[in-house]
């Protein structure tokens, strides 16, 4: 007998259980388990398309509603939003590590717009000028370098260089760090070429500049400002004290712009949540400029600034490492571990290192 003689003479119900391959779902259980992330719980329940996922992040606030919800006076409620908040939060990480291994084009006007495209989007326009390959070359540099060991006189300008060239690509830290030493060198009236600016002192024909070749770590703090001969007529001495006041005033509003650029910078590109010796430079040197400018910071911004600065040196320097930058470790390590000694005999506290 055929097998279609015998399908033909068995039961209807064998019949259709031997035809379908898969059994019938019970009438309670839904066509799929797929869940529906990008919705909220009002529109997966009522089946309709929600757009909560389109909307755009600085108009949706901390509690957005779709326009469905909107409409009919719903409470919007997204039920999976800690499930996409760590998604987006793993993409972001994954994003960053390819950009680290693999470096973003040196091409100068792509890199600037990538640059800025990962700015907030109340950020204002930049105004920290390029930091000049002879800026290493400069009398500040030599001296900035003393004062501040955390930097070697060779290291980071050679990176810097390789950077300019288009050889070697320097990290989003690095390029930070290279506007810092441009503020630094602006609050000591400086510009990105390590010259002294000439508009600080060719109006007072009886001025001197500060010498940084006679400066030295230990020189009083006062010693950043210019000593004027005050001519004895008291008319004259009077506007070339006042021109003078002018003229740092001026220096002093755009070096807490420059800063507050650097500080946006900071937030942007995540700076205290990855670990990396740059990132350290940045803010064990940014903490002693917040504290000399008036940035609207609280004291615990900069006790945090600084609590994640001795954190990611102890974490560095626990992980293995090549002998390449061993040098580096060893000086940035040994900086914080100076600061925190200085800090803690002062204020007291616990020590990280």
């Amino acid at each position: 007998m055929s097998p279609r003689s015998q399908n033909a003479g068995a039961p209807p119900s064998t019949r259709s259980s031997t035809n379908t391959p898969y059994p019938r779902r019970p009438s309670g259980q839904p066509k799929s388990s797929r869940q529906q992330f990008s919705a909220c719980g009002a529109c997966r329940m009522r089946r309709v398309r929600c757009d909560l996922k389109d909307l755009p992040l600085d108009q949706a606030g901390p509690c957005p509603s779709c326009s469905n919800c909107k409409e009919r006076g719903l409470k919007c409620v997204d039920e999976f939003a800690d499930v996409k908040s760590v998604k987006l939060l793993r993409r972001g990480r994954r994003l960053q590590q390819v950009e680290r291994i693999y470096g973003k084009v040196s091409d100068p006007d792509s890199a600037e717009g990538s640059s800025s495209s990962s700015l907030p989007s109340h950020a204002r326009p930049r105004t920290i000028p390029g930091l000049q390959p002879e800026f290493f070359a400069s009398p500040f540099w030599r001296w900035f370098s003393t004062q501040r060991p955390i930097f070697d006189s060779t290291e980071f300008p050679a990176r810097f260089l390789a950077h300019t060239k288009g050889s070697q690509i320097l990290s989003f830290e690095g390029q930070i760090l290279s506007m810092l030493l441009v503020v630094w060198a602006y609050s000591f009236g400086v510009n990105e070429r390590g010259l002294e600016e000439a508009s600080s002192y060719d109006f007072l024909s009886l001025s001197s500049a500060p010498d940084f070749e006679s400066l030295t770590p230990t020189s009083p703090r006062n010693t950043r400002r210019a000593s004027v001969n005050i001519p004895p007529d008291r008319e004259l001495s009077q506007n070339l004290k006042s021109g003078l006041d002018h003229r740092r005033h001026e220096r002093r509003e755009r070096t807490d712009s420059m800063l507050r650029e650097v500080m946006e910078l900071i937030d942007a590109h995540s700076v205290m949540r990855h670990p990396t010796w740059d990132g350290v430079r940045i803010l064990l040197l940014i903490l002693p400029l917040m504290e000399d400018f008036r940035i609207e910071s609280h004291h615990l911004d900069r006790l945090m600034m600084y609590e994640a600065a001795l954190a990611q040196s102890h974490a560095l320097w626990t992980l293995p490492s090549s002998s390449d930058d061993a040098m580096v470790r060893l000086r940035v390590y040994c900086y914080a571990h100076i600061q925190e000694g200085i800090a803690g005999g002062l204020r007291g506290g616990r020590l990280t290192l």
